[in-house]
Parts: structure tokens; C-alpha cells; sequence
């Protein structure tokens, strides 16, 4: 007589798959962010050993994410006619090689072209990630925040490893041994992904003809304000990785000491993004949102007026940009029909990604202009207030239950 399936091991068994998709869908965001926020730490001795003004280290810091936008979109639409697992898995890959690759040029034009290649990979590695992420939970916050979670500890990992730890341990190899060892770890996800049998995304998802860009639930207006909410919190963010530690080490902290603060912003931005799902079950995107705008002025004012505090203030900045930017991917995601996830949240990532290039961008140009950079600090504060006003575009909705994005679309 033969046994009965034992339900509780066939459980078991199906969380095995389960969580080790959701541990990858995690890693695969850190290697989206931490090579491209090496760069922050690194930046003062590449610009002494290029002779650089402020407004060309922007650049080079900045360029990865003007490129970005470009793949965005055209990353999103192949995830979707070809299937978002190679082609994330070869993203990947080519994070590692170009990542890896910018320890091997010996000049700034060089230096520039693998940082725009580095920006393409990771632009569409992320715009895949977020359509895998939708569909591996029917929650689409609660994935959504893990896999934001991914992008912050990466940011996290690099400012805290990159001249703590990386730096000493290739000593002779100066940047260029940092660069190479964050590029090398990329290839890790890169190649799990390609080699994983349940991963979803194998194949393409062919969406029904009658199915609209935004479908049913969306509307041109909301998915506008999560653009512009997406491009502001990126600016914000970006601007302050690459830009705080040559800002402390104006103020006269040795590098190591000057990434304290965006190791800081960091932990805060993990911390809200994770917790983003809880906010949302008690209050609408739009709410989030402002709470979002009010912490980010509030603690940028206090960046400029009361610098000593500068961990405080960071901490509470990643804090706003960790709100915001988890309530933007998982309401575009809900937004989206079936099939048209990855050029949904292309449209929503490519405006994260042109923010993502001017914030870096504009704090260089304001510290030429003026010789200091707290005038790039208060472009931040106004893009902060642009924030809130997008939100305001949003519907109202009623708060969402179980960390959905109910009154995000």
C-alpha cells in the first residue's frame, strides 16, 4: 500500500526554490548598485590621479546614469519578448566585465566610455530585476522592497568595504583594485541566474493584443508623477553617494571617515525600504510620498546648517529615499498588465536613471561655480519639494492592505 504525500515535505521542498530565488533577486540588486557606488569613496583618488575639477569627477561619476536611461526602456521590452531570466543573467555579466574593466584604463576618455558600458548593463539589469521581482511573490511591495533592499545594500557595501576594507587589502592597486574586486563580484548573481532551473522568466510572457500600455488599473497622470517621484528620490540619492565624501573630506575627515555618512544614508534607506510595505498598509503612495518630501527637506537643511550631525542627517536622507523609492517600483509594477512589466517600469526607471545622472552632475557644476558644494545641496532641497508636489498627482486611494499599493495607480 503505498504512502501518502507527505504535504508538510512537499512544502519544505517548495520553499527551498522560494527562498533561494527571493536570496538572488536580493543579490542581484547589490550587484546592480555596488560597483557603480564605488565610485563615491573612490572618487577623490581618481580625480588626483587624473587632475580633475570638480565639474569632469561629476562627470565620470554621473555618466553611468546618463547612459542607463537609454537601456532602460529597450531592456524592459526585450525582458518581455525574449524572457527576463537570460537576459538579466547576461546583464549581470557584463556588470562584472565592465565593473571590473574600469581597473585597466590610464586615461579619463577611457575611463569615461567603460562607465557608460557599466551603465548600460546595469540599466537593463534593473528594469529586468523589476519585472522578475512582480513575479515571483503577488505582493508586489513586499518583492519589491526586498529587491530595493538589494540596491541599498549594495550602496552600503560599498561605501563601508570600498576604503575601509578593499582599499588596504589591494593596497599597491590603489581605486583600481576596488573597482576590479566589486566587478569580479558581480559575476557571482550573473552566472547563478543563467544556471537557475526555477527562476522565473525563462520564456517570454506574450501579453493578450487587447491589452493597453497601462492597461485598465493605470492612468498617463499617476504614472507621470511615479516618474518624476522615481527621478527626484535618484537624484537626491545619487548626487549625495557620489558627493558627501569629497564634502567631508572638505570639512577635513580622512576618506575612510568621510563615507561614514552615505554608509549611513544607506542603513536608513534599507531600513524605510523594507518597511515600506508596513507604511503602505496604513496610509496611501500619495501619503508615503509626502512623509517621503518633508524628511528629505528637513534633513538636507540640516546637512547644510548643522554638517557635524552629518550621519544623523544622511541616515534620515536615505530614510526619505528609501520610502520613495519603494512605493515607485511596486506601484508601477501594479500599474502594469501582464506583459508589459518590463516597459512599464522601463518608462518609470528610465526617469529615475536621467535623475540619477543630474544629481551627481549638478552638485559638481554648483561647486565650480561657487568653490563650495552646499550650493548643490540646495538644489536638492528643491528637488526634494518637486517630490511632493508629483505625489500630489497621485490618487488619494484608501491605505493598502498587506503592503500592496492600493491608491498608487
Amino acid at each position: 500500500m503505498g504512502r501518502a504525500p507527505d504535504r508538510h515535505a512537499a512544502a519544505r521542498e517548495g520553499d527551498g526554490p522560494s527562498r533561494r530565488l527571493l536570496f538572488l533577486t536580493w543579490l542581484a540588486g547589490v550587484s546592480c548598485s555596488a560597483p557603480l557606488a564605488a565610485m563615491g569613496p573612490m572618487l577623490p583618488l581618481v580625480a588626483r590621479e587624473f587632475g580633475l575639477t570638480a565639474t569632469l569627477a561629476g562627470t565620470i561619476a554621473a555618466v553611468p546614469f546618463l547612459v542607463r536611461p537609454f537601456l532602460a526602456w529597450p531592456g524592459g521590452v526585450l525582458a518581455d519578448r525574449v524572457g527576463s531570466r537570460p537576459v538579466l543573467s547576461l546583464a549581470l555579466i557584463f556588470i562584472a566585465i565592465f565593473g571590473a574593466g574600469r581597473a585597466l584604463v590610464w586615461s579619463t576618455g577611457a575611463l569615461l566610455v567603460v562607465a557608460m558600458l557599466l551603465g548600460a548593463a546595469v540599466g537593463v539589469a534593473q528594469t529586468t530585476l523589476a519585472s522578475i521581482a512582480r513575479s515571483l511573490h503577488p505582493d508586489a511591495a513586499r518583492v519589491t522592497a526586498l529587491y530595493t533592499a538589494g540596491l541599498n545594500t549594495g550602496v552600503l557595501a560599498a561605501s563601508v568595504l570600498s576604503a575601509a576594507v578593499f582599499l588596504p587589502l589591494v593596497d599597491g592597486a590603489s581605486w583600481r583594485g576596488v573597482f576590479l574586486l566589486w566587478g569580479l563580484a558581480a559575476a557571482v548573481p550573473g552566472i547563478w541566474w543563467g544556471l537557475e532551473p526555477s527562476a522565473p522568466g525563462a520564456h517570454p510572457h506574450r501579453p493578450a493584443p487587447a491589452a493597453g500600455f497601462l492597461g485598465a488599473q493605470g492612468s498617463r497622470a499617476a504614472l507621470l508623477s511615479l516618474a518624476v517621484v522615481f527621478g527626484a528620490q535618484s537624484a537626491i540619492f545619487q548626487g549625495l553617494v557620489a558627493w558627501l565624501p569629497s564634502y567631508y573630506v572638505e570639512h577635513g575627515l580622512s576618506l575612510a571617515r568621510a563615507s561614514a555618512p552615505v554608509t549611513a544614508m544607506s542603513v536608513g534607506s534599507l531600513c524605510t525600504g523594507l518597511g515600506s510595505p508596513w507604511l503602505l498598509s496604513r496610509m496611501a503612495s500619495r501619503g508615503a510620498l509626502w512623509t517621503a518630501s518633508v524628511v528629505l527637506i528637513a534633513a538636507m537643511a540640516g546637512l547644510i546648517g548643522w554638517p557635524q550631525a552629518g550621519s544623523v542627517w544622511a541616515a534620515a536622507i536615505g530614510g526619505g529615499t528609501g520610502i520613495a523609492l519603494t512605493v515607485g517600483l511596486a506601484a508601477a509594477a501594479v500599474m502594469a498588465p501582464p506583459g508589459f512589466v518590463g516597459r512599464v517600469t522601463g518608462f518609470v526607471l528610465t526617469v529615475g536613471h536621467v535623475g540619477a545622472f543630474l544629481g551627481p552632475l549638478l552638485l559638481g557644476l554648483a561647486a565650480d561655480a561657487t568653490g563650495r558644494l552646499p550650493a548643490g545641496l540646495t538644489l536638492l532641497i528643491l528637488i526634494a519639494v518637486l517630490l511632493g508636489v508629483a505625489a500630489s498627482v497621485l490618487p488619494v486611494g484608501p491605505p493598502a492592505r498587506g503592503g500592496s499599493v492600493s491608491g498608487a495607480a
